[in-house]
């Protein structure tokens, strides 16, 4: 076995070993109180339980050797060397299953006890299945892997992270290691699309989630190509030990399932998990705050002073094709499009070179999953002519630089949680103080270092409000979720803007004044921003429901409306401090008591400091005008 002579030990033929064996070493563990090392319990992700004892996070049978291995970690290390020594065998329904054997499904676990233990000698192993493992990945270094964020994946919206493990290049030269490189991930197993029931199972951990082992070009084609999201990597110092520790924790890591929790328990947390079972030097997951959000995951690295060595880009397709057309005129730019359509277009001669490698950039992101599914189908047929096209020019283009966005990084961003404070004042109910709370993660008008530049993911904003003059303590608004994505329209992508906003605010409009409703919107529209996004203005089409005891909604059926309307307003960004996002909009509501409402808001925010803000707001409505000063902090 590959991984065990990395230890000071010597191997014997496995008749040589037995029970007496293992017995000797499990009694010198428990002289040692080995079961309650902390590097052991990571090992097996136990964790104390409110009464004292210990539970394994990991939820799959094969992930324990003894029977109650899931809440004991004394038997678990007993049943190790037990099975170390042949003492154990696959059950029938295992050896259907074509589980690993017990002497070679645990390297992780076998070779910190063979560290700690240093027996003369052990039994010569066979593990081919493992043997083939290590010779696959064969560790150089690794890296932890942010892909940023995607709010057209529920499961991605706050980005995604996983593992690249580099492979021993040899002779490879640098720029194709990553043909040879392996990525594990962690990820949930969803039995279904349906976005409800996603979202309720996701929450309550009725999803499998499995770690899978890939070649680290595959998730580059998913991320990078398919999805158009930039990837950013923290390369690790691990010492060869921690590195092989690694390696062998994941292998042992392929044999279980975790319940798979949105909040806590997801992607980034079990990463972090991993390697803190390959490190104990490492403390990731103690800072880590719910919910456990993968840009914080990232930020927990820093936690531990030297452990990232190096911080790479990887622009994503769409990033490239950017990169490629800008400067272009737009006789060009209708060129390139003009070639991504009819590849047979014509050129002109001044520039044609540059025009032919955008419209090739362009393809690749029209036709990023049908070129690798359908190689002869359109999209493959059409780059094919582009490319002959291009090497009849004989003229070898200079290599694409595409400089790293700092602004983007995704360590550099403010704390996904937030508390305000404001002091202002209403029209209609004089003076008023109010404290805010924000679950997570970032809107328009926070500091847009490390976010998207257009995007708001919310999930439970809160305000609470207490009004001096009528000695008033209310809730002004809590949602579950406030989504807005403002896609900026261009000659090469029509995507519609949209946005989704689902909870519980106060209603102050000719249904209901003052009154607390449920209220949900949905709305799609279009945007336009300048190149660099610093000015976005924005329009959607809205559907709203609002319901409420006391709403004055559908005649007849009083507590209930629905209405449509618009609305729209603009973002602009000054500097990378200062933030304006200004707008308005107008309902609708057919067969109600009271059929119109609207409203135009404003929001101001300053931010000097990366978890800092100072902020103004102001809104006018039917039946109140208000304004108020802010403060804020992320954490």
């Amino acid at each position: 076995m590959l991984f065990l002579p990395l230890l000071a030990v010597s191997f014997a033929p496995r008749a040589a070993a037995g029970a007496s064996a293992a017995a000797e070493l499990a009694a010198q563990a428990r002289a040692l109180h080995l079961e309650e090392d902390r590097e052991w319990l990571r090992l097996g992700h136990w964790h104390r339980t409110l009464l004292g004892g210990y539970k394994s996070q990991a939820d799959g049978p094969d992930f324990f050797l003894a029977a109650d291995g899931k809440t004991n970690p004394g038997a678990e290390l007993a049943a190790t060397l037990q099975a170390m020594y042949g003492e154990l065998r696959l059950s029938d329904e295992q050896r259907a299953r074509n589980v690993v054997t017990p002497e070679c499904r645990f390297p992780a676990r076998m070779g910190w006890l063979l560290g700690k233990l240093r027996p003369a000698s052990v039994p010569q192993l066979d593990c081919p299945r493992l043997d083939e493992y290590w010779r696959h990945v064969d560790p150089e270094s690794a890296s932890l892997i942010f892909s940023s964020y995607y709010l057209n994946n529920p499961s991605s919206m706050f980005g995604h992270t996983f593992l690249r493990i580099r492979k021993r290049g040899g002779n490879v030269p640098t720029a194709r290691r990553e043909l040879l490189d392996s990525s594990v991930d962690f990820s949930a197993t969803p039995d279904t699309h349906n976005p409800v029931l996603y979202a309720v199972k996701g929450l309550t951990g009725m999803f499998p989630g499995t770690f899978h082992l890939m070649p680290y070009y595959y998730k580059v084609r998913e991320y990078n190509d398919y999805e158009s999201r930039d990837l950013w990597e923290y390369e690790l110092s691990l010492t060869p030990a921690q590195l092989a520790m690694l390696v062998a924790h994941l292998f042992e890591l392929g044999s279980t399932w975790f319940d798979y929790y949105y909040a806590d328990e997801n992607c980034s947390y079990h990463v972090l998990a991993a390697l803190e079972a390959a490190a104990p030097e490492l403390q990731l997951l103690d800072g880590l705050k719910l919910p456990v959000v993968p840009g914080d995951t990232v930020k927990a690295l820093y936690a531990n002073p030297g452990l990232v060595k190096e911080v790479r880009y990887r622009p994503s397709a769409w990033t490239q094709f950017r990169a490629r057309i800008a400067g272009m005129d737009r006789a060009s730019l209708r060129a390139v499009e003009s070639v991504a359509e009819n590849p047979e277009a014509p050129v002109p001669a001044a520039g044609g070179m540059r025009i032919l490698d955008a419209a090739a950039d362009l393809i690749d992101v029209r036709y990023a999953h049908d070129l690798i599914a359908e190689p002869d189908g359109k999209g493959g047929r059409i780059k094919q002519r582009v490319l002959e096209r291009r090497a009849g020019m004989q003229v070898v283009s200079p290599e694409l630089r595409v400089e790293a966005p700092l602004e983007r990084r995704p360590d550099l961003a403010h704390g996904s949680a937030r508390v305000s404070a404001a002091f202002g004042g209403s029209t209609a109910r004089g003076p008023l103080l109010s404290l805010g709370y924000r679950l997570s993660l970032h809107d328009l008008v926070d500091p847009p270092t490390g976010y998207p530049e257009l995007s708001q993911i919310e999930f439970f904003p809160t305000e609470l409000r207490f009004y001096p003059r009528d000695q008033a303590v209310e809730l002004e608004r809590i949602d579950f979720v406030e989504l807005v994505s403002l896609h900026s329209i261009s000659t090469f992508d029509q995507s519609l803007s949209w946005r989704v906003r689902a909870g519980a605010r106060r209603l102050r409009d000719g249904g209901c004044d003052g009154c607390l409703a449920g209220s949900g919107v949905i709305g799609t529209g279009l945007s336009v921003a300048t190149e660099g996004e610093t000015l976005a203005v924005f329009a959607f089409a809205d559907f709203a429901l609002d319901a409420a005891p006391s709403l004055r909604g559908i005649e007849g059926a009083p507590g209930i409306r629905a209405g449509v309307g618009p609305s729209g307003g603009l973002r602009l960004r000054l500097g990378e401090s200062l933030a304006l996002v200004a707008g308005g909009r107008f309902q609708y509501f057919p067969f109600a008591i009271s059929r119109t409402s609207w409203a135009v808001e404003s929001s101001l925010r300053w931010s000097p400091f990366r978890n800092w803000a100072l902020g103004a707001t102001g809104s006018y409505q039917a039946s109140a005008t208000e304004a108020a000063l802010q403060a804020f902090t992320y954490f």
